[in-house]
């Protein structure tokens, strides 16, 4: 970690360097008005964030490093109230610099998001190298700290990846420059040699756990109108466990996001006239574009009001439908493999079920055992009506609701509920 005297070294720099960012401000300042608090530089550049404007943002937080960096020699004490100041612009100048660099405007995305990286750790060692320093919103300000690195850390995973696809550079080290931002620099040392010593994915959540005591991590959201909360964090952690073939660790991660999040319960029932009635009965679905099969199978029961039925608990957002490993000591290769399957599925179709859309579930009714190669017992003759062009039944659950559907018992191979 770079010492504080560094950091100060870095906002002389940006002093120097940001005379466009002055002169732009101060111009839209109209004469007479120039004196202004500095903290109204702060609620503007998060303005400006809020309305997507980085640029702007960034002229707002650059023009506030310099205003107080210029009242001081290099290497001269911040008072507490500038040091505050300093904590949240280079806060705000690291998340501007971040965002932007994923626009058009970005000239150069990696120098930006570079920069965003070296003013996360800036205003990190301001607040461990000033243990006084408080006031609300801090805890805020050291979890986003650590979502900050998080992304940029993906972006350089796959930065490094994507030069191994490509037959790697002159460098010829993509690899392990790739699992220094992945699993950390283990030793300790800055071993990369960009000046800071990368933690890994892995921690930079569990230290968001374990540290952002004050704020409820497993709620966490960035707070400024962006939308980015621990499970979007958990989840790029999830698809790294995925790139390394650890898939076992990846389902954990995923479940993790699962019972993070709200599910709902869907009831199926089927009438007991439909079809021989010794028979047992059952209902296969999953959600549309992921593989229905015998994962995706349930028993249904005889209710007392004469009719079979299943409550079924099904996740919009992570539709994940993980079978129980037979030995979870010694999981087996096949079992392994189909994780695997399961993962890509709905990994890959997060965006896709994160849309502002309703979520199609496709199921159908089975009279006796399930078989993949037998379809005589399953509903394979339903009327259009009631069917997609696959012969499934469907049902639309609304986008970002969650409230209980209960279906009305219906006749085997028919879209009545009367089975006369």
């Amino acid at each position: 970690m770079k010492p504080l005297k560094h950091i100060l070294n870095l906002l002389f720099i940006l002093f120097f360097f940001s005379c466009d960012a002055l002169d732009e401000i101060t111009s839209s300042v109209e004469e007479g008005e120039t004196e202004l608090d500095n903290s109204f530089y702060i609620e503007e550049g998060w303005s400006s964030m809020n309305l997507d404007e980085y640029e702007d943002a960034i002229n707002f937080f650059e023009f506030l490093i310099t205003n107080i960096s210029q009242n001081y020699e290099e290497g001269g004490e911040f008072s507490t109230n500038d040091l505050l100041l300093l904590l949240q612009a280079n806060h705000g100048l690291a998340w501007a610099k971040l965002l932007y660099s994923s626009t058009p405007s970005s000239s150069n995305k990696m120098d930006d998001r570079t920069e965003s990286y070296e003013l996360f750790f800036a205003a990190q060692d301001i607040i461990a190298s000033h243990e006084n320093i408080n006031f609300e919103g801090l805890n805020q300000i050291q979890c986003d700290i650590n979502a900050g690195k998080i992304l940029y850390s993906d972006y350089m995973i796959y930065y490094f990846q994507n030069l191994l696809s490509n037959g790697g550079d002159i460098q010829g080290n993509e690899e392990q420059q790739r699992d220094y931002f992945s699993q950390g620099e283990e030793t300790g040392y800055d071993l990369n040699q960009n000046g800071f010593i990368e933690s890994g994915i892995f921690s930079l959540i569990s230290d968001m756990q374990e540290n952002c005591s004050d704020y409820d991590v497993q709620n966490y959201v960035f707070d400024h109108n962006i939308k980015l909360d621990i499970n979007d964090l958990k989840l790029i952690l999830a698809k790294d466990y995925i790139r390394r073939s650890e898939y076992l660790s990846a389902k954990d991660v995923v479940l993790d996001i699962m019972a993070n999040t709200e599910s709902t319960e869907i009831s199926f029932s089927l009438s007991t006239q439909s079809e021989e009635v010794e028979q047992s009965k059952k209902v296969i679905g999953d959600f549309q574009n992921k593989t229905i099969d015998s994962d995706d199978v349930y028993d249904l029961e005889l209710s007392d009001n004469g009719f079979y039925y299943v409550n079924i608990s099904v996740n919009q957002l992570m539709p994940c439908n993980f079978i129980s490993s037979t030995d979870p000591d010694n999981p087996s290769d096949n079992y392994i493999s189909a994780v695997r399957d399961e993962l890509f599925e709905c990994i890959n179709g997060y965006d896709y079920f994160n849309s502002n859309n309703n979520n199609t579930y496709k199921y159908r009714f089975i009279d006796g055992e399930y078989d993949d190669n037998i379809i005589s017992n399953q509903e394979s003759n339903l009327p259009s009506s009631c069917s997609s062009n696959d012969g499934y039944r469907t049902l639309q659950l609304p986008y970002n609701s969650f409230d209980a559907i209960n279906l009305d018992p219906v006749c085997f191979n028919s879209c009545s509920s009367n089975c006369n």
